[in-house]
């Protein structure tokens, strides 16, 4: 996922006017999250004894994961809901002829695509080869 987000990005930062070549690096918290639904039963039993005896009881629990079948005749488990892991940070390094104007118009692109804030997003100049 992260290098999905650090080509999609490398390719539109190198589009904007004045940045000649950009390299993006987004780093993740975690990987996705998947939660799956279940199938939980608990089965408790009772004994009483007779006059004077002890009752004893037992608990049953049953906890298996609900699955759906597919076209092709495979199960898969059912999934409830998915959670997008957040962005922990961006760093861009960038080659462009107003280094200063590109990094503002930068931070605000990947501000407003990923929702990140500002202090989270790091645009250094890319070091000429000479």
């Amino acid at each position: 996922m992260e290098t999905n987000y650090d080509n999609q990005l490398t390719q539109i930062i190198d589009q904007l006017q004045g940045v000649n070549s950009a390299v993006v690096m987004v780093t993740l918290d975690s990987t996705n999250q998947l939660s799956v639904a279940s199938n939980e039963r608990q089965t408790t039993q009772t004994q009483k004894g007779t006059a004077g005896q002890s009752s004893s009881q037992s608990t049953t629990e049953d906890n298996s994961v609900f699955t759906q079948h597919t076209a092709d005749g495979s199960t898969i488990p059912f999934v409830t809901s998915q959670q997008s892991p957040k962005v922990r940070g961006v760093v861009v390094l960038v080659n462009a002829k107003d280094f200063f104007v590109a990094k503002a118009e930068i931070i605000d692109a990947i501000g407003h695509v990923l929702d990140v804030p500002a202090y989270k997003i790091s645009v250094e100049p890319k070091r000429s080869n000479p």
